[in-house]
């Protein structure tokens, strides 16, 4: 983790994107859905990486 980066952080980014996605079925849908919303270009995906750092 980089050191702007918490454990804490980390978890509520995640907690974020799970609330997003709860209830729904895990079919071709969401996975296109998380592809477009949150794929390899977005914001989350840069922090989500940068986290890993």
């Amino acid at each position: 983790m980089t050191d702007t980066m918490t454990s804490e952080t980390l978890h509520t980014q995640i907690a974020a994107l799970i609330a997003q996605i709860v209830g729904l079925p895990l079919d071709a849908e969401l996975e296109r859905g998380l592809n477009a919303e949150h794929g390899r270009d977005s914001a989350t995906y840069l922090t989500l990486l940068e986290s890993q750092l």
